[in-house]
């Protein structure tokens, strides 16, 4: 009997995101099933340091990693979130930001960064594997 590929993805709470992270993940990583970790908007609770906020996010994944099936992590952000002023560059700084603090307590997982663009689609912006490539 063969293991399923599980993910887990944190993202943001507008659904609207949620549909193109799973088919990414189902698509481009052949995953099975995607733990969806959702919250108001997660890689800004990086980026302001909000402990609590962090803190929930860092025990949904560990109960994730822990059943012993999921092997990436995603963190997801997109383009039209109303409240958020940021420009593209700090964007990408706040999601690779996030990618390298989860892939911190992770190390056995693949953490991937992904952006929704304009068209609903997802796009990888960092991938933890290719930032370790890089850092030998």
């Amino acid at each position: 009997m063969s293991q399923d590929i599980c993910a887990a993805a944190i993202g943001c709470i507008d659904g609207r995101a949620a549909i193109p992270t799973l088919q990414f993940l189902q698509n481009y990583l052949q995953v099975d099933h995607v733990d969806f970790i959702a919250s108001v908007d997660p890689v800004q609770a990086f980026w302001q340091n909000k402990t609590a906020e962090i803190e929930a996010i860092k025990r949904q994944i560990a109960a994730s990693l822990n059943m012993g099936r999921v092997k990436i992590i995603a963190v997801v952000a997109h383009y039209s979130d109303d409240k958020a002023t940021a420009t593209w560059d700090e964007h990408f700084t706040m999601i690779s930001d996030c990618v390298r603090e989860i892939a911190h307590w992770s190390r056995e997982a693949r953490v991937l960064g992904l952006w929704i663009n304009e068209r609903w689609q997802a796009e990888i912006i960092i991938d933890s594997w290719s930032a370790k490539t890089e850092a030998a």
